[in-house]
């Protein structure tokens, strides 16, 4: 399962492996960075040289991941430039300056100007995007408190607009990274700005807003990935709102036998359907089947067992000896669509009574 955190927790981690476990916030900006140069490896797998990287960069440390980005991709040969959203603050040339701590974002701008990287304060660079290029979202991250606007709401909207794929580090920026709300904190913002990603490269843990926002289809493909190591206290805390996903949900299946058969694999009964609503017991029994069960019957009302004709792999029966069933089955599911069977207290009573796995759903509840 996947981790999910609010943008606090996240700060306490970064903290943690910082001040306590000593990992320099520069590296925890470089892996950040690789991490994103993974995906975008993914993206432009086999075409690096036909794809350019247009990266949005702002003032902040999403930014100076965009930075650091921005360096690593043009070392392993992508034609990649970065659009500065702001202007730096130029630091002077002088032994007192000089001794002064940088932040890790203003490190990197500075190794950018070394290296002579190309970075411009041209967001209409924007317009010679072609389908096959990358723009990457390094603006604002889980920092967010307040509505896009001027540039970086230009270069939003300019960025959603073009055929090309979007990529947003941390979270898409406009998405408040706690609440889900759009355009900062506010409540019930319209017309949010919100950076469109095909997918979003998180570090550590989901942030909650991304799966609370009604802009979820902004996030795109959600990927984690992890950037230090925290503390069994922090990890701990990490792990107490968790996201059940396709991985999990397959190791809770158990490995089937090689030799085996249909009867190996328990019998599934459900109870469910009335007349108008047989596409419910249709459903519910197929899930039944896709969910593993060797045979699957279906007790429904006579009426609509003629809907069970194109799953012949269903064994439909009418439901008129609800004590035959239990003895059969070995686990049931009941309740689906039966808003108008009028024996759905008896049958709910006889399933219960029998002791066996049992999924109550919808009218049977």
């Amino acid at each position: 399962m996947l981790n999910v955190s609010k943008t606090t927790l996240m700060r306490s981690c970064d903290k943690n492996m910082t001040e306590k476990i000593g990992i320099p916030d520069a590296v925890l900006m470089e892996n950040a960075a690789n991490a994103v140069a993974q995906s975008i490896k993914k993206h432009t797998a086999g075409r690096k040289n036909g794809s350019r990287v247009f990266i949005l960069i702002g003032p902040g440390n999403n930014g100076g991941d965009g930075l650091a980005l921005l360096r690593i991709l043009t070392a392993e040969g992508f034609n990649a430039e970065g659009i500065l959203l702001f202007e730096p603050i130029q630091n002077k040339k002088d032994e007192q300056s000089a001794a002064l701590p940088r932040s890790s974002a203003e490190l990197n701008y500075q190794i950018a100007i070394n290296l002579g990287l190309p970075l411009s304060n041209d967001i209409n660079r924007l317009n010679t995007c072609r389908e096959s290029d990358i723009i990457v979202d390094a603006i604002f991250g889980t920092g967010l408190n307040r509505k896009p606007s001027g540039v970086f709401k230009t270069a939003i909207e300019r960025a959603n607009a073009l055929p090309a794929c979007r990529i947003a580090v941390d979270i898409p920026s406009g998405i408040n990274g706690d609440t889900g709300e759009c355009g900062g904190s506010e409540p019930n913002s319209e017309c949010p700005t919100v950076f469109r990603a095909d997918e979003t490269v998180t570090f550590v843990a989901v942030k909650r807003g991304m799966l609370l926002t009604h802009e979820r289809e902004s996030v795109g493909k959600i990927t984690v990935a992890q950037i230090g190591i925290t503390d069994a206290e922090h990890a701990a805390l990490l792990q107490k709102e968790q996201l059940i996903d396709e991985e999990f949900v397959r190791s809770l299946l158990p490995k089937r036998k090689l030799v085996s058969n249909k009867g190996t694999f328990g019998k599934a009964a459900i109870a469910a359907g009335s007349p108008g609503m047989g596409g419910a017991a249709v459903m519910a029994a197929s899930a039944a089947l896709r969910a593993g069960a060797g045979l699957t019957k279906a007790f429904v009302p006579r009426d609509i067992m003629h809907m069970f004709a194109s799953r012949p792999e269903i064994m439909a029966v009418a439901d008129e000896d609800i004590q035959s069933l239990v003895q059969w089955a070995t686990a049931f599911g009941i309740g689906c669509g039966s808003g108008g069977d009028a024996s759905i207290k008896q049958k709910l009573r006889a399933v219960l009574s029998c002791g066996k796995p049992a999924v109550i759903d919808a009218d049977g509840l």
